[in-house]
């Protein structure tokens, strides 16, 4: 394992709504706790990523880094990553969970309640060989450890996915 990937959804998990952003501190206090007991399980260097499908395109984009981008840092560290969610994004997170989606489906119905297998295809295709965590409010307490190649290998060569329900 290289790194301990720390990705936070925003809506309902950091922020109350993306036309309501105020600041939800209850979870903000304890996926601060969460994380310290994750710092001292793991003992890897920590990236933050926001994943989330809040943000939709640029302007999206640009009104959370004016916004939220700041405290967000400020609170738990720099931001490496920000899942942007336009059609592009999720087709292409769709098309690896294996599906094939129609010409008049629009990605976001597609994905739905499909938020975990989102997150999997996404940290299979960017993060691999690393410890990867969701803090999100639509997702179980779930763990789980994909292996890649020869799982005998000395070398590290497996991928772990926590999510955390907030």
């Amino acid at each position: 394992m290289t790194h301990l990937n720390i990705f936070f959804d925003l809506e309902e998990t950091l922020i109350k709504e993306w036309e309501n952003p105020s600041v939800l501190h209850d979870n903000i206090s304890i996926i601060k706790n969460k994380i310290q007991l994750l710092k001292e399980k793991f003992d890897l260097p920590i990236r933050f990523h926001i994943f989330s499908f809040a943000i939709v395109n640029q302007r999206d984009l640009d009104r959370f880094n004016e916004h939220e981008r700041d405290w967000i840092e400020n609170t738990f560290g720099k931001l490496e990553t920000i899942f942007i969610a336009n059609d592009n994004n999720l087709f292409e997170l769709i098309k690896a969970k294996g599906l094939t989606p129609m010409i008049d489906d629009k990605p976001s119905d597609l994905m739905g309640n499909m938020k975990s297998e989102g997150f999997e295809q996404l940290v299979l295709r960017d993060h691999q060989r690393d410890v990867n965590i969701l803090f999100d409010d639509l997702v179980l307490d779930t763990q789980k450890e994909l292996f890649h190649g020869d799982m005998f290998s000395s070398q590290s060569n497996s991928t772990i996915i926590i999510e955390i329900k907030v």
